[in-house]
């Protein structure tokens, strides 16, 4: 497909020239088979007033065998005036006696970017958002092995099961930054797969050969099965044309939202809830006590802890360090562990004593936050019941790890007999639930109360319930991770942030495509297996220049014990960060750069005319202003006739 307004043409499938594939599952038995679209036996392109009408019929297996009565049916139209292509699958049909439909890729890899020919980035919303180069890239020694390396290796395909947003693109590097975005507007049930300058070696390994693919970046729209069938037509708009590198996307993407409802600034929730005004530049300081993970008193490092503890650490924030806003989030107090909370913990003192915290927090201008979580089901609780967990079709519960295994038909129900009691007793003006913004899917019990057997679309509603349910008793709501769909109904999170253990691939290069749609629509914090305390990822000072440039404030993940080691790196981190992270706390951020080859120095605009500029490498850079930017430094302007600037060093005492 040419774009007439950059005369880029986009082709189709680098690898097999394939329209895409679909994957089917015989009942009896579980085999599967997979059927590439360009081998059906008969294909009709009918023109239609806008577009096509493309039907793929008798569908072949990679075995050669034609499925009887099978078809795929698509339309492809343009979308008025607009440099705009409407994808639509309309119907899969095949024998539903015999099979169940697992999924449809189509279309696969189109627009893909062939690795050192077509120089540009393929652009993923995975985490808080990922490039992919297909230029020559400049990287730490041991960070270009894992690179390179992995770009050989079935680590550079990767399934993105559950986007941050339902959107990617590409796009070359031109002075007119040609490219194209594609906007899933189904998305409930759907995946990327992504080819991150793979050649698809593995596949050839096994006979000692060399693959004869080209190497690309591209990724494909995975739609999956709603209950083994398609159940209801699938759709996806690309749009085209200049100025559509990484921001161009993703601010197309912020309008897409901005329609269809997903987007609900900051803003505009604190006029319904004031007391979201706290969160304005605020540091997370999550004070950890053994809770969900032990029983209160199981742990001997915890068993010990008090409220009046508690209560000391919110007043030396306050009184001691002086920062202007906190939010306190206390991983205790609580007796029962998930999916149960209450009755509130009297060991570590009474209830009064923990009151006296929460109502300290408040009495600073901090909001106050217990753990709780109704995904979860711990083994060792009195409270397990199996009822509770999504089932697999064939009856199985889901187990692995205990988060998230808690059907969200039961989550509202859950909520209702626990946090208006912590409510009550605490005066809390937030709360906090762990994993509800994520992970929905389908579930096939026929025990829980409701309609079942339920689809992704009737799971993601049933979390949307739970979480409109605590924003209307009027708290200050969020949890661990996001999604689009979340935002709405989410006013903060952990977890936007990109987690070491992440994808090789899709590490190297983060970017903030989420903070350039969302930022001013949620309070974004980093990942927590990349919170301050840990060494994990890049170390203190790269936290607090990367959260600066994105306008986050950071996140403290505490042992209630460690506080004392860490007062003095939270105080010292407000006063270089603070005032600018609460200035543009509700900012939309506008734009992003990477103004150096190897991204050590970066630049971001927000919408208050706030400029704030980093260096994360170790020499003193110029940025081409005549301003250069310190080692470790940065410079912040529009705030004030003067600039806000300052450098990280480490110092030696002997």
């Amino acid at each position: 497909m040419t774009d007439k307004t950059t005369g880029v043409r986009w082709r189709p499938d680098l690898w097999f020239r394939s329209a895409g594939e679909v994957t089917l599952e015989e009942i009896a038995g579980g085999a599967r088979l997979v059927c590439d679209l360009s081998d059906a036996a008969a294909i009709s392109i009918d023109s239609q007033t806008d577009g096509l009408w493309v039907a793929f019929r008798g569908l072949r297996t990679c075995g050669g065998a034609e499925l009887d009565g099978s078809a795929f049916v698509a339309t492809l139209a343009l979308n008025g005036d607009a440099p705009e292509l409407r994808v639509q699958v309309e119907e899969i049909a095949f024998d539903e006696q015999r099979f169940r439909l697992v999924q449809a890729q189509y279309p696969a890899r189109f627009g893909a970017l062939e690795t050192f020919v077509d120089l540009g980035a393929l652009v993923i919303p995975h985490w808080e958002g990922a490039i992919v180069p297909t230029r020559r890239v400049t990287l730490p020694t041991v960070e270009l092995w894992l690179f390179e390396d992995t770009t050989r290796t079935i680590g550079a395909l990767n399934d993105i099961p559950v986007p941050t947003m339902p959107w990617y693109g590409a796009y070359l590097d031109r002075a007119d930054h040609a490219g194209f975005a594609c906007v899933v507007e189904t998305a409930a049930d759907v995946q990327f797969q992504v080819a991150a300058n793979y050649t698809l070696q593995h596949r050839f390994d096994g006979r000692g050969l060399v693959s004869p693919l080209p190497r690309i970046a591209a990724a494909t729209p995975v739609w999956l099965a709603s209950h083994g069938a398609l159940g209801y037509t699938r759709r996806a708009t690309f749009r085209f044309g200049p100025q559509l590198d990484y921001v161009g996307m993703a601010k197309h993407y912020r309008e897409h939202a901005r329609r269809d409802g997903t987007f609900k600034s900051l803003a505009e929730k604190a006029r319904e809830r004031p007391q979201l005004a706290r969160l304005a530049g605020a540091p997370y300081v999550a004070l950890y006590a053994g809770y969900p993970h032990y029983a209160p008193g199981v742990h001997p490092a915890f068993a010990g802890y008090t409220y009046k503890e508690v209560e000391a650490v919110v007043r030396d924030l306050a009184d001691g360090l002086r920062l202007p806003r906190a939010f306190v989030h206390l991983w205790g107090g609580l007796t029962q562990q998930p999916p149960g909370a209450l009755p509130l913990d009297t060991a570590p003192g009474p209830v009064s004593d923990l009151k006296a915290a929460v109502d300290a927090a408040h009495d600073a201008g901090y909001l106050f936050t217990l753990y709780n979580d109704f995904t979860a089901l711990l083994e060792e609780s009195p409270l397990w019941d199996g009822r509770l967990m999504y089932a697999e079709r064939d009856g199985q519960r889901m187990m692995g790890r205990p988060w998230n295994r808690v059907c969200a038909s039961h989550y509202q129900d859950l909520a209702q007999r626990q946090i208006p009691g912590i409510v009550e007793a605490l005066g809390v003006q937030a709360a906090y639930v762990d994993c509800a913004n994520v992970f929905w899917r389908e579930c096939y019990a026929t025990d829980h109360p409701g309609e079942h057997p339920a689809t992704r679309t009737q799971d993601m509603a049933r979390r949307l319930a739970l979480l409109r349910y605590i924003q209307e008793l009027g708290l200050v709501f969020g949890g661990e991770h996001i999604q689009w769909w979340a935002v709405p109904a989410v006013d903060y999170c952990n977890g936007v942030g990109t987690p070491p253990a992440a994808s090789r691939m899709l590490s190297r290069f983060p970017t903030p495509l989420w903070h350039l749609v969302f930022h001013d629509a949620l309070v974004g914090y980093p990942h927590a297996a990349d919170d301050y305390t840990r060494t994990a990822g890049v170390d203190f000072t790269d936290k607090l220049l990367r959260d600066l440039l994105v306008g986050v404030p950071p996140m403290y993940f505490l042992n209630l014990h460690d506080y004392p080691q860490w007062r003095d790196r939270i105080g010292q981190a407000d006063r270089a960060t603070g005032d600018v992270l609460r200035h543009v706390a509700f900012d939309e951020l506008l734009d992003h750069a990477v103004l150096t080859e190897d991204r050590q120095v970066q630049r971001t605009r927000f919408s208050s005319g706030v400029e704030v500029t980093v260096n994360f490498g170790l020499a003193l850079r110029d940025t081409g202003s005549g301003e250069p930017i310190p080692a470790k430094g940065y410079r912040v302007t529009g705030m004030g006739a003067q600039p806000i600037s300052g450098a990280f060093q480490l110092s030696v005492t002997r």
